[in-house]
Protein backbone atom coordinates (compact mmCIF):
# COMPACT_ATOMS: atom_id res chain seq x y z
CA UNK A 1 0.00 0.00 0.00
CA UNK A 2 1.24 3.45 -1.13
CA UNK A 3 1.27 6.32 1.30
CA UNK A 4 -0.42 9.28 -0.47
CA UNK A 5 -0.21 12.95 0.80
CA UNK A 6 -3.68 14.66 1.80
CA UNK A 7 -2.78 18.01 0.54
CA UNK A 8 -6.16 20.28 0.41
CA UNK A 9 -9.74 19.52 1.46
CA UNK A 10 -12.60 21.36 0.10
CA UNK A 11 -14.02 23.42 3.02
CA UNK A 12 -17.67 23.76 2.03
CA UNK A 13 -17.97 20.01 0.75
CA UNK A 14 -16.80 18.78 4.12
CA UNK A 15 -18.55 21.42 5.96
CA UNK A 16 -21.68 20.51 4.36
CA UNK A 17 -21.23 16.88 5.56
CA UNK A 18 -20.46 17.57 9.27
CA UNK A 19 -23.13 19.90 9.13
CA UNK A 20 -25.80 17.89 7.99
CA UNK A 21 -24.46 14.81 10.52
CA UNK A 22 -24.60 17.30 13.17
CA UNK A 23 -28.55 18.24 12.04
CA UNK A 24 -29.54 14.61 12.28
CA UNK A 25 -27.43 13.91 15.69
CA UNK A 26 -29.49 16.66 17.10
CA UNK A 27 -32.75 16.04 15.52
CA UNK A 28 -32.62 12.35 17.31
CA UNK A 29 -31.72 14.19 20.71
CA UNK A 30 -34.70 16.05 20.44
CA UNK A 31 -36.99 13.20 19.62
CA UNK A 32 -35.79 12.06 22.44
CA UNK A 33 -36.27 14.68 24.86
CA UNK A 34 -39.99 14.72 23.12
CA UNK A 35 -40.41 11.47 23.93
CA UNK A 36 -39.44 12.38 27.99
CA UNK A 37 -41.40 15.18 28.23
CA UNK A 38 -44.64 13.64 26.81
CA UNK A 39 -44.03 10.12 28.95
CA UNK A 40 -43.42 12.61 32.32
CA UNK A 41 -46.69 14.87 31.05
CA UNK A 42 -48.83 11.64 31.11
CA UNK A 43 -47.57 10.04 34.30
CA UNK A 44 -47.48 13.46 36.13
CA UNK A 45 -47.15 11.04 39.52
CA UNK A 46 -43.72 10.20 38.77
CA UNK A 47 -43.12 13.76 37.48
CA UNK A 48 -44.62 15.27 41.11
CA UNK A 49 -41.41 13.29 42.82
CA UNK A 50 -39.22 15.77 40.84
CA UNK A 51 -40.71 18.81 41.23
CA UNK A 52 -42.71 20.76 43.40
CA UNK A 53 -45.76 22.56 42.96
CA UNK A 54 -47.31 23.81 39.60
CA UNK A 55 -46.65 20.87 37.89
CA UNK A 56 -49.46 20.86 34.98
CA UNK A 57 -48.24 23.78 33.82
CA UNK A 58 -44.95 23.22 33.74
CA UNK A 59 -45.80 19.93 32.05
CA UNK A 60 -47.38 21.53 29.30
CA UNK A 61 -44.68 24.35 28.80
CA UNK A 62 -42.14 21.14 29.05
CA UNK A 63 -43.72 19.64 25.90
CA UNK A 64 -44.34 22.75 24.10
CA UNK A 65 -40.43 23.69 24.72
CA UNK A 66 -39.39 20.27 23.76
CA UNK A 67 -41.56 20.42 20.35
CA UNK A 68 -39.62 23.45 19.76
CA UNK A 69 -36.24 21.38 20.05
CA UNK A 70 -37.08 19.24 17.41
CA UNK A 71 -36.76 22.93 15.05
CA UNK A 72 -33.96 24.09 17.57
CA UNK A 73 -31.27 21.39 17.96
CA UNK A 74 -31.05 20.46 14.20
CA UNK A 75 -31.13 23.86 13.12
CA UNK A 76 -28.26 24.93 15.36
CA UNK A 77 -26.39 21.55 14.76
CA UNK A 78 -26.12 22.15 11.52
CA UNK A 79 -25.13 25.78 12.01
CA UNK A 80 -22.47 25.37 14.33
CA UNK A 81 -21.09 21.94 12.28
CA UNK A 82 -21.02 23.81 9.43
CA UNK A 83 -18.65 26.83 10.75
CA UNK A 84 -16.62 24.50 13.41
CA UNK A 85 -15.77 22.41 10.15
CA UNK A 86 -14.87 25.05 7.88
CA UNK A 87 -12.72 27.07 10.37
CA UNK A 88 -10.96 23.66 10.83
CA UNK A 89 -10.29 22.76 7.28
CA UNK A 90 -9.41 26.38 7.06
CA UNK A 91 -6.68 25.86 9.69
CA UNK A 92 -5.60 22.25 8.04
CA UNK A 93 -5.47 23.90 4.23
CA UNK A 94 -2.92 26.86 5.56
CA UNK A 95 -1.02 24.16 7.98
CA UNK A 96 -0.84 20.83 5.18
CA UNK A 97 1.26 23.75 2.82
CA UNK A 98 3.91 22.43 5.59
CA UNK A 99 3.21 19.40 7.02
CA UNK A 100 1.01 16.96 4.98
CA UNK A 101 -0.99 14.01 6.34
CA UNK A 102 0.00 11.23 4.84
CA UNK A 103 -3.11 8.55 4.07
CA UNK A 104 -3.08 5.11 2.91
CA UNK A 105 -5.30 4.26 0.36
CA UNK A 106 -6.48 0.62 -1.60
Amino acid sequence: MALSKLRKIAPLSAALVVGLINAIIGFIFAIIGLGISIFLARNPEIAATLVQGGLQNMLALSVTGSAWLILIYPVTGFISGFIGTLVVVWLYNLIARKVQLKVELK
